[in-house]
């Protein structure tokens, strides 16, 4: 008697076993106290008010460690407990390959956990041993909106813009500006070289002698003022600075003014003839270049004494750097047809605008 009950024990054991093992195959598995099934979303579901999941506790070697776990799976979630690796001990998972394993650091946004940026800040940094950026051979790029604001580069270069119009500084901490950032500066000269030769300067003060402006008993100030009827010139030389961008344009201009009636604003014809060579070659024959328009800004001349500038055009960069001398001569093309201001012309300077796309040059004569 008593070894039948012991086989029907067996046999409901077995019988158990099997629809155990059945509704394992086949089904989600619940782990729990209470006999409720498990959620039909999981393929496990533990419920416990007073015990936790323990993950298996692993002591990975790297980052990429694929020899202390072999071929562990894609996805594969351990508790590291080697401190010593980057990131140090917390939950990785495997999201590499079975075959190439990365282990990635399970983080909490916004938490300081000692290995992250926090949104609000962090405290207690060391400065030998955290930074922001990387830590293999790809640049760090630092977005707004969506686009590219700032580039740290992996050979130290930092540009800030976006990719195309921005400024840069080298890692010798050289600074240039690239696409749209250049700017422009001035090269001002005030033409004092007269008579050379057969040439017919200006008169100082005009044909009157007389001050431009001046006050009361004051001796005043004067300016050369060219000729209604001849052609007059003044001499000068300029150098090219090293900020120059080099084969840019250079665009020059005349600033002149009046002592006596009101120009129209088409009826003075400014000339510039020059020759310009870069270091070592040498000078060619000369070019000309004339205007008689005064620049759009200015509108039409309201008066006697106002400040003028006249555009002469553009000068090629092509071929010439940063040192490049400049041999000029300006004059009032008094004969040219569209020359009809009846009163002589005062010069105040010449300037030419230069494009910059660095502060110097890192050698004497090259950028």
């Amino acid at each position: 008697m008593k070894a039948k009950q012991t086989q029907i024990i067996k046999d409901a054991m077995v019988a158990f076993l099997f629809l155990l093992t059945s509704i394992a195959f086949s089904q989600n598995v619940g782990i729990n106290t209470t006999g409720n099934s498990p959620d039909t979303s999981a393929m496990l579901d533990v419920v416990s008010s007073s015990k936790g999941l323990l993950i298996p506790r692993v002591s990975l070697s790297s980052l990429t460690d694929a020899g202390t776990i072999k071929l562990p799976a894609t996805s594969l979630l351990i508790y590291n407990t080697n401190s010593g690796i980057s990131g140090g001990l917390g939950f990785y998972y495997n999201s590499g390959t079975t075959t190439s394993a990365v282990w990635t650091k399970l983080v909490t946004s916004g938490v300081n956990n000692g290995s992250t940026w926090s949104l609000n800040g962090n405290a207690g940094t060391d400065t030998t041993l955290d930074f922001i950026g990387t830590t293999d051979s790809k640049s760090l790029i630092i977005k707004t909106n969506g686009i590219q604001r700032m580039k740290v580069s992996t050979t130290g270069e930092v540009t800030i813009g976006d990719g195309t119009n921005q400024t840069r500084f080298e890692s010798d901490g050289t600074m240039k500006f690239e696409g749209n950032s250049t700017v422009w500066d001035d090269i001002q000269v005030a033409p004092d070289a007269t008579s050379r030769g057969g040439s017919n300067p200006p008169i100082w003060g005009g044909v009157s002698a007389a001050a431009f402006k001046k006050s009361g008993s004051n001796q005043g100030v004067f300016l050369y003022m060219f000729s209604a009827i001849d052609e007059q010139e003044l001499y000068f030389t300029i150098q090219l600075p090293h900020g120059y961008k080099v084969g840019s344009d250079i665009f020059p201009h005349v600033h002149w003014t009046t002592s006596t009636g009101t120009p129209s604003g088409t009826d003075v014809v400014w000339g510039l003839e020059y020759t310009y060579t870069a270091i070592g070659s040498n000078f060619p024959t000369t070019s000309v270049i004339t205007s008689n328009t005064i620049i759009p800004s200015i509108g039409t001349p309201s008066g006697t004494g106002q400040h003028l500038i006249t555009s002469l055009g553009t000068i090629s960069g092509s071929g010439i750097g940063i040192s490049t001398i400049l041999v000029c001569r300006v004059y009032r093309a008094a004969t040219n047809g569209s020359d009809t201001f009846a009163n002589e012309a005062g010069i105040l300077g010449v300037d030419f605008h230069v494009e910059k796309d660095t502060y110097g040059s890192r050698s004497d004569f090259a950028k």
